[in-house]
């Protein structure tokens, strides 16, 4: 997104299955604005830069990670419109998702649960090679917001000419809602649960984009929670001047964070530069360390996430 006024835009990418109650359609742009740059929450939005201010999102999904009890107690006893519930639950306070100490200790220990409330794209005729388009910078977006992380279960629902696509990325029907009639929606129009828990992703391959996912490992270095952000958001390869808005640092800080996550990645690993440790140019040594180490974080997206053992 270009600025957060884009948020009125993404009202116009929701699943229509969804059929959100007008009155809690309207409070969601307030709600999303106020949940941005929240640990455990997760946008993912695709522009079309070459489409007019204000046409020019054509992709929008939300993920949060949920509380344990909280997901505990749904996993035992699902519900349909697992999204209203959630939103109405933030908007009235009687939900407070995780915080970086919490999910930190959950990456380190059981795991989290994690649930895309909803994903929709404007375009969705596979006759179109624009909609193929859409669909890779979609699913690359998927692996870099949700890689990384121990992930316990992942959820996601759908409906209608969404199952294709979930069938697709992996996801296995978790619950069909059987006992809760939804009036006056078709029965192929209903939603359904879908996702994977650990269990059923140990017992599958890996190959597909939610299988992916569960593949995990302990960070290596054991970056900060400024330098963390600052290379979750540089992998996006946004420039310093847009990182410094988005972190709150100035020139100086941000020139500061760089220097430290260098030096921590040798003193763990001494050669990891190779010739760029030994670069006469500072300024090129300085280019030169920063493409290596994110070329790393992407593929190591462990390094990025929260991590707080016990």
């Amino acid at each position: 997104m270009q600025s957060r006024g884009d948020l009125q835009e993404c009202l116009g990418v929701l699943p229509p299955w969804m059929e959100i109650p007008a009155e809690l359609r309207a409070q969601l742009p307030r709600l999303w604005d106020g949940l941005l740059g929240h640990v455990a929450v997760m946008p993912g939005v695709i522009e079309d830069l070459s489409r007019a201010p204000g046409s020019r999102i054509q992709g929008f999904g939300f993920t949060v990670v949920l509380p344990t009890a909280w997901a505990d107690a749904y996993a035992a006893a699902p519900s349909p419109f697992i999204a209203w519930q959630v939103y109405r639950s933030l908007l009235e306070g009687r939900l407070r998702l995780p915080d970086e100490h919490e999910i930190g200790r959950a990456n380190a220990g059981e795991g989290l649960s994690m649930m895309v409330l909803h994903y929709a794209q404007l375009e969705r005729d596979l006759s179109q090679p624009y909609t193929h388009n859409l669909l890779h910078a979609a699913l690359e977006i998927f692996r870099i917001v949700h890689g990384g992380y121990r992930i316990r279960r992942f959820w996601q629902e759908g409906a209608g000419e969404d199952l294709p696509f979930l069938q697709s990325m992996g996801y296995l029907q978790q619950s069909d809602y059987s006992g809760h009639p939804i009036e006056g929606m078709h029965p192929d129009e209903r939603p359904t649960l879908w996702g994977l828990t650990r269990e059923q992703a140990r017992q599958q391959l890996p190959g597909t984009d939610v299988r992916m996912i569960f593949e995990h490992h302990p960070p290596r270095f054991g970056f900060t929670p400024t330098q963390r952000r600052l290379l979750g958001r540089a992998i996006f390869d946004d420039s310093d001047e847009l990182l410094m808005r988005e972190l709150g640092l100035t020139a100086h800080g941000i020139k500061k964070q760089w220097r430290g996550i260098y030096d921590r990645v040798e003193d763990h690993d001494p050669g990891f530069f190779g010739d760029a440790a030994a670069e006469a140019d500072e300024g090129r040594r300085g280019r030169e360390k920063r493409r290596q180490i994110l070329a790393y974080v992407r593929q190591r997206l462990e390094e990025v996430r929260p991590w707080n053992p016990a």
